[in-house]
Order: structure tokens, then sequence, then C-alpha cells
């Protein structure tokens, strides 16, 4: 199965939880059209078109960078403007009382189209989707969400934690597959030549990358507050990134706990973590799934025990002393928490085959709606096992 092989083949839009209207209300609603570019960057370019903070422009949710994807966002007291940039549209769709916000995004609808499957994997396929449709999906975070901060070498989250301030800002300026052409160069110079900062600081690609070598410069053992200059916004995501690594962990550990091994199946995961695929459930099992949550690990969550011993036994092999010493103490890194359901139901999920006409492959068409934070890539995963 091959995905994301055209843009095109991952359309994803949000839901909000309301319509705007024409009538003039305090927030100015416009919806977004981007391809192939991450969301942050498309708000920071709109906050530069538009001469306002970057932190007057709310959104509900960040999208895939290879995709096609509509989302909406909202600043308070904005005008009916609209234009068309390299990878992006930007249009006034009318008035809300409120902004676009997490609160306000109710999920997203995703067509997306998986290539060159065979034959065998199809009717596996096929025989999984009819089982996830009637028993849904564990809604692990796939590793768009985790893989982005950790470049196969720790997360920056962990070493803030740990005080490894060092660690953490080496990481951040490790080469990473997600960065473009541009910024990769950037971070192999700074590898090559790490602790010269007075080479690198003209060449750093942003402000804050341009800051933090700046501060490194006259302050050599200066890596917390370095930390400081860090984009508020990549901070959030570093922290979020690392709290989802731990939410599959707890959740595999939570499942291996209740449901019976026979009924498990492996499923191959970049990251190395062990995750799972349920096979057929009797129909106890699957409401009892279907009413848990797992919350998202933060200071200050008070836990049931087995969550909570979970969660200890987790935290201690990562080096960390239990939930309370996950602080970051760095302005922007802040660890919130809400509840994941561990099993999640596809809401008007269908599919369809198409032959590629060549070597007997077949792509597969899948439309589904999804509440928001879940992954239709996870999904699309546990039907191939």
């Amino acid at each position: 199965m091959k995905l994301k092989a055209r843009t095109e083949d991952f359309i994803v839009e949000e839901i909000l939880t309301f319509q705007t209207i024409h009538k003039k209300r305090d927030f100015a609603v416009y919806r977004i059209v981007k391809r192939n570019t991450n969301t942050l960057d498309v708000l920071a370019d709109i906050a530069k078109r538009l001469h306002i903070s970057r932190r007057t422009v709310s959104y509900g949710g960040l999208k895939d960078k290879h995709s096609l994807a509509i989302q909406y966002v909202s600043i308070k007291g904005g005008k009916p403007f609209q234009y068309v940039a390299k990878n992006y549209s930007f249009e006034f769709i009318g008035y809300s009382d409120i902004p676009v916000d997490k609160a306000s995004l109710l999920g997203n609808r995703f067509t997306v189209t998986a290539r060159e499957i065979s034959s065998i994997e199809k009717n596996r396929i096929e025989q999984n989707l009819q089982m996830i449709k009637k028993q849904g999906f564990i809604n692990y975070f796939d590793e768009q969400r985790i893989s982005s901060a950790r470049h196969g070498k720790g997360y920056v989250a962990q070493k803030i934690i740990r005080k490894e301030f060092a660690l953490a800002v080496r990481l951040l300026f490790e080469v990473s597959s997600h960065d473009n052409s541009q910024i990769r160069k950037f971070r192999k110079y700074v590898s090559d030549n790490w602790g010269k900062w007075e080479k690198c600081i003209e060449c750093a690609p942003s402000n804050w990358e341009k800051e933090v070598l700046k501060h490194l410069a006259t302050n050599r053992s200066g890596w917390r507050h370095a930390l400081e200059f860090v984009d508020k916004d990549l901070l959030f995501l570093l922290g979020t990134a690392y709290q989802s690594f731990l939410w599959n962990k707890a959740a595999s550990e939570f499942l291996a706990d209740i449901v019976p091994v026979e009924l498990l199946k492996e499923l191959p995961f970049k990251q190395g973590e062990r995750i799972f695929v349920l096979k057929k459930l009797d129909s106890s099992l699957l409401q009892k799934l279907r009413v848990i949550e797992i919350p998202l690990p933060s200071p200050s969550l008070r836990l049931n025990e087995h969550i909570g011993d979970i969660y200890d036994r987790i935290l201690r092999a990562e080096g960390i002393d239990g939930m309370q010493a996950m602080r970051s103490r760095i302005g922007g890194m802040v660890f919130k928490s809400n509840r994941r359901q561990i099993l999640i139901m596809p809401k008007n999920l269908l599919w369809r085959w198409e032959s590629e006409h060549s070597d007997n492959r077949t792509s597969l068409n899948v439309s589904v709606s999804l509440p928001k934070g879940s992954y239709v890539t996870m999904l699309l995963r546990q039907s191939r096992v």
C-alpha cells in the first residue's frame, strides 16, 4: 500500500461546530485551502501579509503537510479579505461570535487514495475494513504527530524535563527527513560547525534560530536560557509530540492488560513502539473498550490506580520521576491534558476499489469522518494487518 503518492490522494477538511453568518460579529472567519505546506508556515505568512501578530490568528488544528487540506482560521476584528499565495488560498467566509479553536473543531472529513495494493493484500484489507466499520479501531497517534520532533534520537521535551538542556538544543538542530532542503542544509552546517555559533547566525532561516545562536555566541553554557528563544508554537508541538508518544505506550500496555493476547495483533511501527490491532471482539469486551478514555500525561493529572501505575512505569523508564516531575519550566512548553478515547468508531466509512491497469494491482479510495485528533492513516494501517 502506498499513501500520498499524489497531493490529491490525501484530502482532509475540518468540520466546525458552528456556521458563519453575514452580519458582523467579533470574529472574521476564513477558509484556507493549502497543499504541500504546513499549517504554521501558512499562519505566519497570513500574519505577515496582513501586518498583524501571529497570535491574533486563531486556528483549530494542524494539518498534514503532504495533503490537500481545507481548514479554518479566525481573526478578532478581521475584515473581508482574500488572496491566492504559492501553496495556499485564503478566503473570508463570514463572521462568528466565537473564534476558531480546538473547542470549535468537531472533527475532520477525509478522502484518501491508497495505491499499489496487491490482490492478496486487497482481500485482507477488505475483511479488516468490514470489521473496523463494525467495531472501530485503536485511536493511536500516528507517526506524523510523533516523529516530526524525534529525528530518531530522542525527544526534545524529554531532555528538557530531565534538565538535559544542552542535549535538547542539540536535538533542535538535528537534520530531519521532514525538513525542506533549505532547513536541512542549514542544520547540517550547524552540526558541522557545532560551537562556532558566530559562523552560523547569518545562515539561520528563522528569527528564533538566529536568537538561539546569538545567545549561545555570548553565553557558551547558556543552554537553558537559549531554549526561551525557541518559537512558542514549536515548543508546544514538541511537548505534545512527546505526550503522544507516551500515550501510545500507555494505550498498548493497557490493552495488553485487559484484552486476551490471542485477540491482539502487533502492528509494525516506524518508531519502534509496540502498538496493537484488534481481532474480532465479543460484545462485552467491545462495550468496555468503547467507554474507556486515557488522558494525555500532565503533571496536573490525578489518575486511577491502573492507568496511574502504567504511566508511572513508562515515565520512570524514560528517566522521569513520575507524573509530577513532567514539567518543562520553559515558556511555551506546557503539558496540557485531555481525555482520549482508546477505541474510535468511524462515521460514514465508505470505500471502493479501482484497477490500476498494471501488475494486477488496485487502488483503494476511502472516505470517512473522524473526531478531531484521530488519524485516518492509523485506520488504514490497522486495515493492513
